[in-house]
């Protein structure tokens, strides 16, 4: 991980030296100054690490209380510069918080469709059974009569397919 973070350093440390060299004395003047500074306090504390590393490697010792600070700093200062992300994020914040207020609405729906299914798969189911408890022989008369609705379950699964034109799903 030490050559990743060597890189990112790199990386990081050319990305700033450009945005420095385009911007010129305007780096700390232009309305994203807040930005600037905070990238630039982020690569600051990235090339300390690094040079605190170096020394750790080669002997030369630090204090272990200043170096452990700085390191806290470190940790802390990489954490928050993913907020930098956050400004780019508010569209997809938008677009999120759209299809979550969408999908209330459709669950809502979805669930006075349910019942009204579940209401009309018991009035057709009632009237089939009062139809054939009248004496009339159901079988011979009308054989797809009770099989599509002659128990709440199968006249549910009747008119779902029938709402979904799929009918033909029983052949």
């Amino acid at each position: 991980f030490a050559s990743l973070e060597v890189l990112f350093l790199f990386i990081f440390l050319v990305e700033w030296s450009m945005r420095v060299l385009a911007f010129g004395m305007n780096f700390f003047f232009t309305t994203d100054v807040g930005w600037h500074m905070f990238d630039t306090v982020i690569v600051l504390f990235m090339v300390l690490e690094q040079l605190e590393k170096m020394f750790m490697q080669s002997g030369m010792p630090l204090s272990q209380v200043a170096s452990t600070r700085m390191l806290r700093a470190v940790r802390v200062m990489r954490a928050v510069r993913m907020l930098k992300a956050l400004r780019f994020l508010m569209g997809l914040r938008i677009l999120l918080q759209t299809v979550v207020i969408a999908l209330k609405s459709m669950l809502f729906t979805s669930l006075v469709v349910a019942g009204l299914l579940y209401m009309f798969g018991v009035i057709f189911t009632q009237g089939v059974i009062d139809y054939c408890v009248t004496g009339r022989d159901c079988q011979q008369e009308v054989p797809d009569l009770l099989h599509r609705f002659g128990a709440i379950d199968r006249s549910l699964l009747s008119l779902f397919e029938t709402m979904t034109n799929g009918i033909s799903w029983d052949t």
